[in-house]
């Protein structure tokens, strides 16, 4: 709040004006801009957590194909010992 000392007696109507002011400023100005802070704080964390999920998904496609080779060399191995076999 304004203080009463930085003006003159008998300025309680420009004291209450400037009080409206700075009241109007806070909400005008002030307030949208934490809202939208916090709008976008919000998004921040959602976009975090689609990299999380999606680099724990790309880590696991890494996982399986570096596991299709051993896969594809166990089918062959198995084709052909049933080719000797039979």
């Amino acid at each position: 709040m304004m203080e009463k000392r930085n003006l003159p007696p008998g300025n309680e109507p420009l004291q209450a004006l400037l009080r409206e002011i700075m009241l109007a400023v806070k909400e005008k100005l002030t307030r949208p801009i934490l809202e939208e802070t916090q709008r976008l704080s919000r998004e921040v964390e959602k976009i975090e957590e689609r990299q999380r999920q999606t680099q724990t998904m790309l880590n696991n496609l890494q996982e399986r194909i570096q596991e299709n080779p051993l896969l594809i060399l166990s089918a062959l191995r198995e084709a052909i010992n049933r080719v000797e076999q039979g």
